[in-house]
Formats: C-alpha cells, sequence, structure tokens
C-alpha cells in the first residue's frame, strides 16, 4: 500500500517542496507559506505540516498575517494563505485555538478596529470565525458567552461591513444559505439547543442550550435594531436590518421569539417608519435610508418564519408548494383555471391569512406576530399617507434626455427622474411607497382581526389600486396591491382565507361554569370576526373603492398621447399596461368567490372532509352569513353596469385568450379536458404515422437488426439449456 500523500507517490510527481522544507532542520513560517503547494499538503493533512501548524507561537504568527495591513504587494499573499491554512478544516489546528484564550482573544481583536473596517481583511476574519463556529460550536460559544460583552457588540459596531454582518447571521443560525433554521451543518450558535452540535436539527426543537441561551437575553437584538434606525449612519442601517430580517425569517424558534415578543423593538421600528416626509431623494433626505430598514424589518416579523412557510407547503391546498394539476384548465389567468388564476393553482401560499396556522405554525408565533400586527396598524393612518399620488410635478418636462431637464433644483430634478424602456416616471414609485405597499400586505397576511378592521378603515385597498394605476409596468407593487384585495375579499367570502381571531382565556372555574365560559368566548370571537369581514367586504366593493369599477375602467393600454397633469408615467407609443394580469386575476377571484357554486378552496375543503358527522350549529351559521355576503356582493356587482359590461366583453375575451385549450398551435397538454374529435384524431393519426414512417426509414431497419440479435440470444440460451 502506497504511505504518503499525492506528491510522494514514485514515478508520478517529484516531491513536494513543503516535503523539502520540512526535511530541514531549521526554517521559518515565511517558507511554508511561500510555497504554492502547502494549501493542498493541510487538506491532506500531512502528518509533519499539522504537528508542526498546531503549535502555539506558529498559529499566533498565522493570526498576525491573517490581520497584516497590506502595504505591500508581497505582504498581499500571506493574509490570503493564512486565511486558507485556517479554513482547510485541520481540527488539531481549531483545537489550539480554543485551548488558547489569548489566541482567540487575538483573532477577535480585530473588531476593536476604528470604523470602517478594511473589507478584504473582514473576509478573512468572518471566514476564519464561520469555520470555527461550523466544526467547534460549543467550544466558541462558551468564549462568546464569557465575552458576549465585548466581541458581539464590537460586531454590532461593525455591523456596516457586509462580511460581519453575515457572521451575525451565522451566529443566530439565520444565514439562509447556510440552510436556515439553525444553519444546516451546526453552523451556528442560536441552533445548537436540542441536539447540540448538529444545529440544524436543534433549531427546529425551539429549545436553547446553556451554552446558548444567553444570545436570546443578549443586548445583540436591541442593538442591531437601534442601528437600524439609523443610529450608525446609511451603510449600518442597510446591514443591521439585513440580519434582523434574517432572524425573523430563518433563525430557530426561541431566537425569532425574542424578537417578536420584545415590545419596545416593534415600537422604535414603526417609529422609525413614520417619521420624516415622502421623499426619497437622497440629497433631499439623508434619513430616508432607515425609514425604509424599518419597513423591512416591520414587513418581515408580520410574517411566518421559512419553516413554517415550508411546513405549510405540504399541507395547504393548492399550494405553490405542492401544485394542483388536476384543476388546471382553461387560461392562464385564471378563467376556468389557469397558472396565474386562483381556480387552477387555488390562492397563492403567501396569501393565506397567519401564514402557516393551520399547518405546522406554532401557536405562539402566530399570537407573537398579530401582537406586531396591530402595534403596527396602530400607527396606520401616517403609514397611509406615504400611498398618495398628487406629488407629480403639474408641468411635467418634455423631454426625454435628463441632460435638459432645468428649474430652480435641476439636481433634485434629475434624482427624481427615472428613465425607463418606455420612457420615464417623474417622479418614481420609490423604496419607501413600496416598502409601506409590502407592509400593508404582511398585516394583512397575518390574519388579524383588528389590524384587517384597520387597514379596511384607512381605505389601503383603494390607495393601493390607484397605485396600480398611476405606475403600470411595476409589478412588485402589483403583487402586494392583489394580495391585500384577495385577503379583503377572501375574509368575507372564502373559508381557506377567513380571519382567525383567538378566543381570550376565561377564568378557571368548576363544572359546567369553565365550558360555558370558553363557550361564549369563542363565540364572541367569531362574531367579531364576522363583523370585521363584513367591514372588509364592503371596503373593498363599495364607494370610494368600487373594486369592481376599478377593474372595470382601468385602461388596458398606456401612452400614446401627451402627459396629463399629475400623471407619472411619459411614454411615447401605446402599449398594453402591464397592471392588466394581476387584475385579470383579481377579476376571476371576484367572480369566483361571488358565484353561487362556491370557490375551488371550498370544494377541496368539502372533499377532504368526505363523510363525517352533521354540521356544527356554529358551522352552520358561519356558513349562512359567508352565503349572504355573497348574495349581497352579488347584488352590488350585479347593479355595476360597468362592471357587467366588462365581465361579458373584456373579461371573457381575455380569458378566452388566455385558455390553452383553444390554442391552435403547440398542443399544450390538455389535462381536465374533452377528447379530441374524430377529425382532430384522423389528422393526428396520420401526422404521426407519417413521423414514425419517416423515423423507420431514416434509421435504415435497425429495428430488424434488434430483433434478429434478440432472436440469436435467445438460440443461445436455448443451445446452454
Amino acid at each position: 500500500m502506497i504511505q504518503g500523500t499525492f506528491w510522494r507517490v514514485a514515478g508520478l510527481a517529484q516531491q513536494s517542496p513543503v516535503e523539502a522544507i520540512l526535511d530541514r532542520e531549521e526554517f521559518t513560517l515565511e517558507e511554508l507559506l511561500e510555497e504554492e503547494d502547502l494549501i493542498q499538503e493541510c487538506k491532506s493533512l500531512n502528518s509533519r505540516l499539522v504537528t508542526y501548524l498546531r503549535r502555539e507561537d506558529v498559529v499566533d504568527q498565522l493570526l498576525t498575517y491573517l490581520f497584516q495591513p497590506p502595504t505591500e504587494q508581497q505582504n498581499l499573499k500571506y493574509p490570503y494563505v493564512a486565511c486558507e491554512v485556517f479554513c482547510c478544516d485541520v481540527d488539531a489546528v481549531y483545537g489550539t485555538m480554543l485551548e488558547k484564550p489569548k489566541l482567540l482573544d487575538k483573532l477577535f481583536a480585530f473588531l476593536s478596529a476604528p470604523r470602517p473596517l478594511d473589507a478584504l481583511t473582514a473576509g478573512y476574519f468572518s471566514r476564519v470565525v464561520a469555520c470555527l463556529l461550523a466544526r467547534r460550536p460549543q467550544e466558541l460559544g462558551a468564549y462568546l458567552c464569557d465575552r458576549r460583552q465585548e466581541a458581539l457588540a464590537r460586531m454590532c459596531e461593525h455591523v456596516e461591513t457586509p462580511s460581519v454582518a453575515e457572521l451575525l447571521k451565522k451566529l443566530y443560525g439565520a444565514d439562509p444559505e447556510g440552510g436556515g433554521m439553525g444553519g444546516g451543518m451546526g453552523m451556528c450558535l442560536g441552533g445548537m439547543g436540542g441536539m447540540g452540535m448538529m444545529g440544524g436539527a436543534g433549531g427546529n426543537g425551539g429549545g436553547a442550550s446553556d451554552v446558548t441561551s444567553w444570545i436570546a437575553d443578549s443586548d445583540v437584538l436591541p442593538a442591531l435594531v437601534k442601528a437600524t434606525c439609523g443610529s450608525q449612519g446609511d451603510a449600518a442601517s442597510r446591514g443591521a436590518a439585513d440580519v434582523v430580517v434574517s432572524v425573523a425569517r430563518n433563525a430557530p424558534p426561541y431566537l425569532r421569539a425574542a424578537l417578536l415578543g420584545d415590545k419596545t423593538i416593534t415600537e422604535q421600528l414603526v417609529a422609525c417608519a413614520v417619521e420624516g416626509a415622502l421623499d426619497d431623494d437622497p440629497a433631499s433626505s439623508a434619513a430616508a435610508v432607515a425609514p425604509r430598514c424599518a419597513l423591512d424589518v416591520c414587513a418581515a416579523m408580520c410574517l411566518p418564519s421559512e419553516m413554517d412557510r415550508r411546513a405549510a407547503d405540504n399541507t395547504l391546498p393548492h399550494s405553490q408548494g405542492s401544485m394542483n394539476f388536476d384543476n388546471l384548465g382553461g387560461g392562464f389567468f385564471g378563467g376556468g383555471g389557469g397558472f396565474l388564476g386562483s381556480g387552477g393553482m387555488g390562492v397563492d401560499d403567501d396569501d393565506e391569512p397567519g401564514g402557516s396556522d393551520g399547518a405546522g405554525g406554532d401557536g405562539s408565533d402566530i399570537e407573537a406576530r398579530r401582537v406586531v400586527a396591530r402595534l403596527i396598524a396602530a400607527r396606520a393612518t401616517e403609514l397611509a399617507a406615504f400611498l398618495q399620488t398628487n406629488d407629480a410635478p403639474a408641468n411635467p418636462p418634455e423631454p426625454l434626455d435628463v441632460d435638459e431637464l432645468d428649474g430652480d433644483d435641476p439636481i433634485g430634478a434629475r434624482q427624481r427622474f427615472l428613465p425607463v424602456a418606455h420612457g420615464y416616471l417623474l417622479p418614481p414609485l420609490g423604496a419607501r411607497r413600496l416598502g409601506v405597499a409590502r407592509l400593508f400586505s404582511a398585516i394583512a397576511r397575518s390574519g388579524d382581526c383588528e389590524s384587517m378592521r384597520v387597514l379596511a378603515k384607512e381605505g389601503v385597498c383603494q390607495k393601493l389600486m390607484a397605485l396600480c394605476i398611476r405606475y403600470p409596468f411595476h409589478s412588485a407593487l402589483h403583487h402586494e396591491a392583489y394580495a391585500v384585495a384577495n385577503l379583503m375579499l377572501g375574509a368575507a367570502l372564502d373559508p381557506a382565507l377567513a380571519l382567525t381571531q383567538a378566543a381570550p382565556a376565561s377564568p378557571a372555574q368548576d363544572g359546567d361554569g369553565e365550558n360555558d365560559d370558553g363557550a361564549a368566548a369563542a363565540a364572541a370571537a367569531a362574531a367579531e370576526c364576522r363583523e370585521v369581514a363584513d367591514l372588509c367586504l364592503r371596503s373593498v366593493l363599495e364607494e370610494p373603492c368600487a373594486l369592481a369599477t376599478c377593474l372595470a375602467s382601468a385602461p388596458p393600454t398606456v401612452g400614446g398621447g401627451e402627459r396629463a397633469p399629475g400623471e407619472a408615467l411619459f411614454c411615447l407609443r401605446k402599449i398594453r399596461a402591464g397592471y392588466m394580469g394581476h387584475f385579470i386575476k383579481l377579476s376571476n377571484r371576484l367572480v369566483e368567490l361571488t358565484s353561487e357554486g362556491g370557490s375551488a378552496l371550498e370544494s377541496s375543503f368539502a372533499r377532504s372532509r368526505g363523510k363525517r358527522d352533521p354540521p356544527t350549529p356554529e358551522e352552520t351559521a358561519e356558513e349562512e352569513a359567508r352565503e349572504a355576503s355573497k348574495a349581497w356582493a352579488r347584488d352590488v356587482l350585479a347593479s355595476n353596469t360597468a362592471w357587467t359590461s366588462y365581465l361579458d366583453d373584456d373579461l371573457a375575451r381575455y380569458n378566452a385568450d388566455a385558455d390553452v385549450n383553444s390554442w391552435q398551435c403547440g398542443r399544450p397538454a390538455r389535462m381536465g379536458s374533452n377528447s379530441l374529435s374524430g377529425d382532430e384524431d384522423d389528422s393526428m393519426s396520420s401526422m404521426f404515422g407519417s413521423g414514425m414512417a419517416g423515423m423507420h426509414a431514416a434509421l435504415g431497419g435497425m429495428g430488424d437488426l434488434a430483433s434478429s440479435l434478440d432472436d440469436e440470444d435467445d438460440e443461445d440460451e436455448d443451445e446452454d439449456e
């Protein structure tokens, strides 16, 4: 058996230069760092090299080179090679570092440097700590636990550095690339609870070990929220918001609960989100970055975690995670089924109120999200003011060349001027208004009654639809507007989107008194949900929103004429409006929810129940109330002449054009459709018959050759017998 490394195999290659250096009695670390084969020898675990590198003085010198300022061209190589040596998964080197606290002190002393950190050196530091975190999470966790007021606090001070922000995500088990919910390969401290080294599974357990329980109680999250609100500048706001959003989405349950359960954090973020005026110009509003970051964090806190969403993908009917093709019938826009329509795909997974409330969601997490939604909804009036549409100039500039803009503030005009492929926008939608739209959509998805009541009273659906018409090619805005409108409609009309409200806890009593109080509390909660659902339905269908009128009167094309005063889009040629896909989908959804036959989701739930006991009185009352709401909605739509005309003409034409079963080219899969007629059968048979004949001729009788070979094999088998 050949001993040694690849370089020592006789006849294949010469001896490694590293071996030649190790054979000498005296040599220096710099000589090894100069060799190109050093990394390969480390990865192959050369025993002599590992014995040398694990020495305390050598590890100390490697740390010195790791943070060496890149002043000379020759010295640029040493930090890189030192980082690669630490990242070669040499367990003996890790053992030396963790056994000697002064080496770890030297490693984390890099965070004591003044802001901003050198990006290259910070990347080396992040890689080394991440490798230690992946291989020795318990030992590193014990070290950080003893020094949490120093190391983690310094990380928060340097959160504007992307490498440090990514390292904080890994510490919390919130790095999506590392697997999320515990970081996959134990690459987190937050996910060690429950299963020790394997943080990925421990995060799902929801518990924290003795070593890592301090993370949830530390001051890291408040410090990151403070940085998000602009205490350290715009760059720190972006970095801190990125970390907090990742914690809200991907962190283990007990760390996510520490974020959502702190009302002070939510109030601080909401106060930051509503401050200032609607102004996305960097020159005129230096603090505009912090409110936008706060909006993103608030939206992430209202939505379920990725773990709950993935669990819901396999349980919710017709969800995006498990596409149900049985009902995929007609068109792309859902007229009788389709890729964008709720009839074929069901309601989008991210439009389910409460996310995974009915499928794998933690009860405490659901309630925490609703509390967050209520705190944000309390400032809904101030947030809704950002959805204004009256900020366009009365006399827009005619030239399309940005260099020709002039006036009292030509620099500000250029910043608010956005050239696009089809013309220009003045002003553009802006990240802040889009953030407010996303936040309202997240609040609606929380399924909380009080929050939905506030959205209905503030006319959020009407304002979002007006923005969609004003910005006809902003698909992200259109998606959020559709989600809000669909949820407000479904709250009253669709049992799968019905609002849910936890009944208040009743005092413990003996005998039947406790059951009576619980039933009364549940009945009161159900009545409140029905009241809010009716309020949402009326706010969407009645004036001033009048969703049906908005959908029917929305122009299918934009541009081609002079820009009217107050409009944001200037387009020289007439093109199809980008919002038509979402509007047609929403129109079909409205037709489906108000139809007498019930929605597809109702039918699926009825099928899933199968043969069961007769419905309870509460279920019967709920069904009767829903049918009454449907009857009222049908009466409102029937009295709307614009809607009835749109339903019979434009919408029917759109659905017919999108019906894949009626296409004459391509022949897509006809799932759930009738069989071909006799003439079509003949034409298809002749087409395939001629094609097969041509293929047989091209193969030149290879089928006969294969048959003859099979016959010979059979003869051989007979002879063997």
